[in-house]
């Protein structure tokens, strides 16, 4: 690139935080990054709902039938991180990337480092609404994970029909709206069997479970749960 160029554009459109606009070539500030509500003990040993005393299962989950080992997030789904989440998503920030897919990283190491994985796997989108926003955040993330910890990805999971939104749903709905809603493909005998599921945002649980039971249709044995940030519901 012409060097003149070059410096026309870092003046005029140099990489800025889209939290508070500092100048900022990862799109989200250290300053920013410290204000985030991390999650951290006691926590939900299976959900990872943070909790005024560590449990092995919380309100939240103890009476549900969830298919995975252990879910862990790195923050709370409020501010900063939701706004990151919103940004990279709907605004399509895909240079946010980067520096999610490193907040992800540290709940690994801290969490998931002594596990052995066979593979990453994401919560995949219809090829209608991957269309729509042109890219599958999980995806990005999920791939961007591997690199970082030398595991494969093999996109093993599919998106048959679509779903409504979650959000706008009882939670007696939420369920009922993701039952066979994915599917396997790919070699079964290939599947592994400690899997690490990504996805954004753990809410109920149920997106994440409906996926992790097929991956234990199709021969995974464990599957274990990494999400950048956690709704709490109550």
């Amino acid at each position: 690139m012409n060097k003149f160029l070059k410096a026309f554009l870092d003046i005029f459109f140099s990489p800025k935080c889209v939290i508070c606009s500092k100048l900022d070539e990862k799109f989200l500030c250290e300053n920013c990054i410290n204000t985030i509500s991390k999650i951290e003990k006691p926590i939900c040993q299976f959900c990872g709902k943070p909790a005024l005393r560590s449990v092995d299962r919380c309100i939240e989950c103890r009476d549900e039938k969830l298919y995975f080992i252990k879910a862990r997030s790195f923050g709370l789904y409020e501010t900063v991180l939701k706004d990151a989440i919103v940004e990279f998503k709907y605004n399509h920030i895909k240079s946010l990337t980067e520096v999610l897919a490193q907040l992800l990283y540290k709940v690994y190491q801290k969490n998931y480092e002594n596990d052995l994985f066979n593979s990453i796997e994401f919560v995949p989108m219809t090829r209608k609404d991957k269309n729509l926003r042109g890219f599958n955040q999980s995806e990005l993330l999920a791939k961007k994970l591997a690199k970082m910890t030398k595991i494969p990805v093999n996109g093993f999971l599919i998106k048959v029909r679509n779903t409504e939104s979650q959000m706008g749903l009882q939670l007696s709905q939420r369920r009922k709206n993701l039952v066979g809603a994915f599917n396997f493909q790919g070699d079964k005998g290939k599947c592994g069997s400690n899997i690490l599921l990504i996805d954004d945002v753990y809410t109920t649980g149920y997106t994440v479970s409906e996926c992790s039971k097929v991956l234990l249709k199709n021969g995974a044995k464990n599957v274990y749960i990494l999400t950048l940030a956690r709704s709490i519901l109550m």
